[in-house]
C-alpha cells in the first residue's frame, strides 16, 4: 500500500510502467497509493484490457498532488457508460492530463467527452 510514498519532495520526474498489465483493473490500486509519490509522475497505463474505468478515490488525488503528473491509457479501453469515470468529464480540468480515453463502447478514435456517454450520470 506504501510503495509509492516517498519521503523527500523531489522535482525529479518518475515514470511507472504499468503497460501491458493484462490482470489490472479499476479495482487494483489502493487509496492514496499514488497520492504521496511527491515529485511529477506519468503512469503508462496502456494495454490494460481489463481497466474498465477509473476510480475517483485513486487518481483524482494522483492528479491534484502535482500539477505536472500525467496518465497514459493509449490502446485501453474504458467503459465510456460506466458511471465510475463520470468524474472525469464533470471535472474536466483532467482531461487534459490524459493521453488518449478511448472507449470500449464505440469505434477506436471514440473518446468519453463524447456528449452520447455517461449520459445517464450525475
Amino acid at each position: 500500500m506504501n510503495s509509492f510514498n516517498f519521503k523527500d519532495v523531489s522535482n525529479k520526474a518518475l515514470y511507472l510502467d504499468l503497460n501491458k498489465m493484462n490482470t489490472l483493473n479499476g479495482s487494483s490500486f489502493a487509496i492514496n497509493c499514488l497520492s504521496n509519490i511527491k515529485r511529477p509522475t506519468d503512469i503508462n497505463l496502456m494495454n490494460s484490457p481489463n481497466l474498465k474505468f477509473l476510480d475517483q478515490t485513486i487518481f483524482q488525488p494522483f492528479l491534484e498532488s502535482n500539477p505536472k503528473n500525467n496518465i497514459s491509457l493509449y490502446s485501453s479501453y474504458l467503459d465510456c457508460d460506466d458511471c465510475r469515470s463520470y468524474w472525469l468529464v464533470k471535472e474536466s480540468k483532467y482531461l487534459e492530463r490524459f493521453c488518449r480515453i478511448h472507449c470500449m463502447n464505440g469505434d477506436f478514435n471514440d473518446d468519453i467527452r463524447n456528449s452520447s456517454h455517461l449520459k445517464n450520470c450525475k
